[in-house]
């Protein structure tokens, strides 16, 4: 049997009485932008918070759960996603509030945000969040949000298969500058490449693996640290195990 039927099989009765929708081995590059990576043993999608609670307590703790987003700054390796993988859809989840095994709402200040990080418990899943803001003319709404567009695509791969920002920019500099200077804008390797109009930017160019993906990131990583001496951190959140043979191992020993 395969990995996510004999999952499903074996926590059947405390799985009963879920509302939300069930798939086991889940193609995870059906959901992520870089359409790419191997198979969640199962995926649910609650339908709303409380089928999410009842999820939460029907699995055991040994039984890893994985949460995802939309997608859009994920990296999934070929070996796949052990156990569960969580994914909220718009349906059901409108409010300011996070699960784990109560329902608790922070405030901003409890929630200790700093550049690319937040204090919260990385064992919680966010459901919902209420942001404050002003009223402004509608026009004058509708103009930024125009400019804001355009310089998207104007410097940006927008349209391609990529998960965003790769790196974390370094403290007084930017991760793409030091790529650029490290001769990796337009580097490829099999099927990705670092954009060449944003070279911050990873693209699956059609035929990219998630390995081929990580490849290029360690590679880069790798040349900006021999370049000037920065270790660039990942931006975007690789998850799963790896394929047999396709370890990204040998970067890691001068990166850590």
């Amino acid at each position: 049997m395969n990995r996510g039927g004999a999952l499903l099989e074996k926590l059947g009765d405390r799985l009963a009485g879920l509302r939300g929708r069930m798939t086991p081995n889940a193609e995870m590059d059906k959901i992520t932008w870089f359409r790419a990576g191997g198979l969640a043993d199962a995926l649910y999608q609650p339908a709303d918070e409380e089928d999410l609670a009842a999820f939460l307590k029907a699995v055991p703790q040994d039984v890893p759960i994985t949460v995802v987003g939309i997608g859009s700054n994920l990296l999934v390796r070929e070996g796949g996603i052990p156990g569960f993988v969580v994914r909220l859809s718009a349906k059901g989840f409108g409010e300011a509030e996070m699960i784990g095994p109560n329902r608790i709402i922070l405030s901003n200040a409890d929630m200790g945000y700093a550049y690319r990080h937040s204090a919260a418990p990385k064992d919680y899943i966010f459901t919902s969040a209420v942001f404050e803001g002003h009223p402004e003319d509608r026009e004058t709404i509708k103009a930024a949000m125009a400019a804001v567009q355009n310089h998207r695509e104007t410097v940006q791969p927008i349209r391609e298969k990529t998960g965003g920002s790769t790196f974390k920019n370094p403290e007084g500099t930017s991760a793409w500058k030091e790529i650029d200077k490290a001769g990796c804008r337009g580097l490829m390797i099999g099927g990705a490449q670092m954009s060449p109009l944003h070279c911050n930017f990873m693209i699956n160019t059609g035929t990219a693996t998630g390995y081929d993906l990580e490849h290029l990131g360690e590679t880069v990583r790798a040349r900006v640290l021999e370049n000037s001496g920065i270790r660039l951190q990942w931006e975007i959140k690789r998850i799963g195990n790896f394929k047999p043979g396709h370890e990204v191992q040998e970067f890691l020993g001068q990166l850590l």
